[in-house]
């Protein structure tokens, strides 16, 4: 759910600045609109965002808005391209886009008044802003708290480190986006890598396909796969017995795969006994 709110600007001598900055906002709009188009014509193919941020950088330095701005503009054409699947209209002084797009970063309230890419725009605060940015900043803060803490202390301990390659990209354009995102894979995995290197020692990305559904032990694939079987967080081998723990099996075939890789067996490593304690008798 989004919510608007509207203040009431104090000084009129803005008006001619917030002009100016529609005005950019609406170039940026045209020339996005304009590779999109012409792209579509040549190869029957949507720009994707890196083509348009790639084609717009550097371009904040000739323009007052900044390079989020430029960035914001662009990727809100190419979704309502996208939405309506035909060209969108060119934008005009009659025809604005009506916004500025900005994040936290590049925009500041200050009750009284609010600076965005310092200029500073005088303003009525009738209501209070909720506190959301407040607590998303505070939210950013601990996760990025919890990486360096965590990262260090493994980096610290172990000097040969391996990690699933999972593919967070790729998974946050599913449904599983948010818990992908709060759960930080790639910044961990950016984190950890430079302070492995630190700490002089080596973290390495293994291949981590199916290792939740197959045996650590006799690597026989009986485990649950699919998304149902994401719910099942033990489960029994109908090979060799050994019960097993979803994430410390997955962790084994991981530490199995990267001795085999650094070792240059591939992922063809032996499998183990397992121990007759362990087994289910019938």
């Amino acid at each position: 759910m989004t919510y608007k709110y509207k203040f009431r600007l104090k000084d009129s001598g803005t008006k001619e600045r917030l002009k100016a900055l529609a005005y950019e906002v609406n170039l940026v709009w045209n020339y996005s609109n304009e590779i999109i188009r012409k792209r579509w014509k040549e190869s029957r193919f949507y720009t994707n965002r890196s083509d348009l941020n790639h084609l717009m950088a550097g371009a904040s330095k000739d323009l007052d808005i900044n390079s989020q701005t430029v960035q914001a503009v662009a990727y809100e054409c190419l979704l309502r391209t996208k939405k309506a699947k035909k060209n969108v209209r060119w934008r005009s002084s009659k025809k604005g886009l009506g916004w500025v797009p900005f994040n936290g970063q590049t925009f500041k309230f200050h009750g009284g008044y609010c600076e965005y890419n310092w200029l500073k725009l005088r303003l009525w605060e009738h209501r209070k802003l909720p506190a959301s940015a407040k607590i998303n900043a505070k939210i950013k803060n601990a996760r990025w708290d919890f990486s360096h803490k965590a990262t260090h202390e493994i980096a610290s301990t172990y000097r040969l480190i391996f990690m699933g390659d999972l593919n967070s990209a790729g998974l946050g354009k599913t449904r599983m986006a948010k818990v992908i995102y709060d759960s930080a894979v790639h910044q961990i995995k950016t984190i950890l890598e430079y302070k492995a290197r630190r700490h002089r020692g080596l973290m390495t990305l293994v291949q981590e396909q199916n290792t939740t559904s197959t045996c650590s032990y006799c690597l026989k694939k009986t485990g649950p796969s699919g998304l149902g079987g994401l719910r099942i967080r033990e489960w029994t081998c109908e090979n060799c017995g050994i019960l097993h723990d979803r994430d410390h099996n997955s962790a084994l075939n991981i530490l199995r795969r990267g001795h085999a890789t650094l070792s240059g067996e591939g992922s063809s490593f032996p499998a183990r006994e397992a121990p007759s304690s362990t087994r289910v008798r019938e």
